[in-house]
């Protein structure tokens, strides 16, 4: 009984509530009295923790870790090896602690991206389709459709023999592989996103645009022309936020946010051209 005690104790010590939340990731706290090993670190003055976790999720790629300096605001993202900077090789140091990003799980909010399920009417249309019945008194003067030949035909008529050549045509029905072309959803965000294309200034537009967009592909996780071009829906983490970035709703902050994490997105698909390859 002591043992178990102990064991439900331990279990209860180990388990993780989120610090903070920002979209559809939180924050955690992984180690107390902690500094990553600062290879390739990146710095940031005038921070919180979530602008931080914000910083490593946005502006470089989805890295996990950092570490966080309470007393100044002052935090650090190694860029080089982060997970074992952050960890296993994180050095004993008071006023840091190590911080861990986690947006691999996302519960959407139902208020802002609902679901709605029509169900069948009750009340059928008032004014449904009528099909007539065949009139009973047809047309009093019927379009006549045999003519009766001419009397009087030409004199010298004239025979014109017609020569018929059938031409059989073979239409042959070839899918073209697109190769390393971006999916057809990234085509449509790029010109969603680009102040340069399209007839529709208004941002805010655009933006529920873009956010319906990048949902018509997480909520399946399968592009659009996946039927013309089979291929895994990839980097999953940065659609994942592309998504929680417009489930936040339109502001100049996250239009700016929405295009900088688009970025990211084309230049990992440039990085990493397998990905686009469409599948037998």
């Amino acid at each position: 009984m002591r043992m178990l005690l102990i064991a439900l104790l331990l279990a209860i010590s180990y388990a993780q509530t989120a610090t903070a939340t920002f979209g559809s990731c939180s924050v955690f706290s992984h180690s107390n009295g902690q500094r990553c090993a600062r290879t390739d670190a990146v710095s940031y003055n005038g921070h919180s923790v979530v602008e931080c976790a914000q910083k490593a999720e946005d502006d470089h790629n989805g890295l996990q870790y950092f570490g966080y300096n309470p007393s100044n605001s002052k935090c650090e993202i190694p860029t080089t090896d982060n997970v074992a900077s952050c960890t296993t090789n994180s050095q004993a140091k008071s006023k840091w602690d190590v911080y861990r990003v986690d947006c691999s799980v996302v519960t959407d909010s139902p208020t802002m991206d609902p679901t709605t399920t029509l169900t069948p009417t009750m009340n059928p249309t008032m004014d449904p389709t009528t099909t007539l019945a065949p009139t009973k008194n047809p047309t009093m003067d019927p379009t006549t459709t045999t003519l009766t030949p001419t009397m009087n035909p030409t004199v010298d008529p004239t025979t014109t023999t017609t020569t018929t050549t059938t031409t059989t045509t073979t239409t042959t029905t070839t899918t073209t592989n697109p190769g390393t072309s971006y999916p057809v959803d990234v085509l449509r965000l790029q010109k969603i996103l680009n102040d340069d294309e399209g007839a529709q200034t208004d941002e805010s537009i655009r933006f529920r645009g873009a956010h319906k967009r990048i949902r018509t592909v997480v909520e399946d996780w399968q592009y659009t022309d996946y039927w013309t071009c089979k291929r895994e829906v990839r980097p999953r983490w940065i659609w994942r936020r592309l998504k929680s970035i417009g489930a936040d709703g339109y502001s100049q902050s996250n239009w700016g946010k929405l295009n900088r994490k688009f970025n990211n997105l084309v230049q990992w698909y440039d990085n990493n051209p397998d990905s686009l390859t469409c599948q037998a």
